[in-house]
């Protein structure tokens, strides 16, 4: 990853790369709880939401934001939290009103949901939740 100079964007690879492994985590666990394990598609939205922010929080915080000081890992936590829980409603929202009301089946409007949420989680755990003083 040093061959990208430029820190920022070498965040936003690794953010990219975490991303794509979560997207993953979190189609996957929603495709089985919704096809398999008969759950509504916004209760396995959830479920699979909760799956891939608990792998996010650690991928990210440890490898994309390099952020290893522990005396800080509450305040990290609680606000990692709140992005989260912000993304999960939006993520509900627009997964809601692509399947209900504007007719897309569930499975590409979860992708389409994944697509516009990213850009949300980056902004904000990069310039918030992980947030240095120094730089590395």
């Amino acid at each position: 990853m040093k061959i990208i100079k430029n820190k920022h964007v070498r965040q936003f690879v690794k953010y990219g790369i975490v991303g794509v492994m979560n997207t993953m985590i979190d189609f996957s666990v929603y495709y089985f709880f919704t096809r398999y394990a008969g759950f509504h598609f916004l209760a396995a939205n959830f479920c699979s939401w909760v799956t891939a922010v608990m792998v996010s929080f650690l991928a990210n915080k440890f490898w994309t934001f390099r952020s290893y000081d522990t005396a800080v890992l509450a305040r990290q936590s609680a606000r990692f939290i709140i992005v989260a829980i912000i993304s999960l409603v939006v993520s509900q929202s627009l997964l809601y009103t692509f399947v209900r009301i504007v007719g897309i089946r569930d499975l590409i409007a979860k992708v389409l949901t994944i697509g516009i949420v990213v850009f949300w989680n980056f902004f904000m755990n990069k310039f918030w939740t992980f947030r240095q003083t120094h730089e590395d």
